[in-house]
């Protein structure tokens, strides 16, 4: 087909990254399926290429892994930086190598794959890049400090970097999920440990994982992966229902997802608006700004 292209998903054997590679072949697009695990990847994407990839590998296995993805098929068009794990827990009982786990996979694993991807994009002056980070990383709640952390990095270093390649036509979309049933809260329930400390001054949050799902069938509200990746696929093809700009780096997915997003941003707007009359009063005045120039130059 005329308008085919190439996708490299990670973490393509479940969740987002299932469901996503299984839609991109069944529109006749070629899929690099990356997978910790490749007898984890399942038969319903056998058509997919294969290639072991483990974020939590260090940078220079991940890029070695990815050394020669570009003979493939020739060209990677699109790069679906998917792959991820929570960590649960309070901030005070958090373990910082543990943390550091969670920083790893999260956020320098896509960093790595990311760099070894990019030298194939701008040879072909073009590309689309998704990270996929969360509603957590602009609006996160606890027990996930490590996990909302990991994903707002995620969401930084993608601003810069959608602003340092867009001069090769490379867009850098960052893909905000609510909550969708992809097995996450079960992982992330094997993180937590419950502490001593947990139970007596956290007690809200030993638990609380197994209510989640609870609470949004009760508010009819669970997020449908199919549906999502066929929104995430539109996007990516040209085809959504909405008129994007290029300068919007975010795609949410979720009515969860939008709302709170929409209102942790007038809950910030709301704050930078009051203190105006702090912030609006912290310049040099202007008569003493010549000077202060002068002075650091030794004039």
């Amino acid at each position: 087909m005329g308008n085919e292209k190439v996708w490299l998903i990670t973490g393509s054997n479940s969740g987002f990254g299932l469901a996503l590679a299984e839609l991109v072949l069944s529109h006749g697009h070629k899929v690099i399926a990356c997978a910790r695990d490749l007898k984890r990847i399942p038969p319903s994407i056998a058509q997919a290429t294969p290639l072991q990839l483990d974020l939590s590998w260090p940078d220079d296995q991940i890029k070695a892994a990815l050394k020669d993805v570009e003979g493939i098929y020739g060209r990677v068009d699109v790069l679906f930086n998917n792959a991820g794990w929570p960590l649960v827990s309070p901030v005070e009982e958090l373990l910082l190598d543990e943390l550091e786990k969670q920083f790893k996979v999260n956020f320098f694993g896509h960093i790595s794959v990311t760099q070894a991807i990019l030298p194939i994009m701008k040879k072909q002056r073009s590309g689309q890049i998704y990270m996929m980070s969360s509603v957590a990383a602009m609006a996160g709640m606890s027990p996930f400090a490590a996990y909302n952390s990991s994903k707002a990095a995620l969401e930084a270093i993608s601003e810069a970097l959608a602003r340092e390649v867009e001069r090769w036509n490379i867009s850098v979309t960052i893909v905000e999920a609510g909550y969708f049933p992809t097995g996450f809260l079960g992982t992330a329930a094997t993180t937590q440990r419950a502490t001593s400390t947990d139970k007596t001054d956290y007690p809200e949050f030993v638990g609380q994982l197994q209510t989640y799902d609870d609470l949004h069938i009760k508010a009819k509200q669970v997020g449908d992966t199919k549906k999502a990746v066929q929104r995430i696929f539109e996007v990516v093809e040209g085809t959504a229902a909405a008129e994007l700009k290029p300068q919007w780096r975010r795609l949410p997915l979720g009515p969860d997802a939008g709302k709170r997003i929409l209102g942790k941003l007038q809950l910030m707007k709301e704050n930078v608006e009051a203190y105006e009359p702090i912030w609006s009063t912290t310049d040099m005045d202007e008569e003493k700004i010549e000077d202060f120039f002068k002075q650091r130059e030794g004039k």
